[in-house]
């Protein structure tokens, strides 16, 4: 993957499976990265830390994508 730093990535669903591989991915490569989690709360923190050993800024917002209330409180 080419270099992503000075680069932002959202990824949704990210606390943990498909999601998180693709944002530690990301990450890897260099991008900071903002993740949104439904119900996992424990394993998104845990993703979030996984995240900034990788020498990135990261974060996580609880999120229903689904509902466009929830989305209107991302602010990245």
């Amino acid at each position: 993957m080419e270099s992503l730093h000075h680069k932002t990535a959202l990824v949704t669903g990210a606390a943990k499976r498909i999601g998180r591989s693709l944002a530690l991915g990301l990450a890897s490569a260099g991008a900071d990265v903002a993740i949104t989690y439904k119900g996992s709360k424990a394993e998104a923190l845990a993703t979030v830390e996984d995240l900034k050993q990788l020498n990135v800024r990261a974060m996580a917002v609880a999120c229903d994508v689904r509902n466009l209330d929830s989305l209107s409180l991302i602010h990245i």
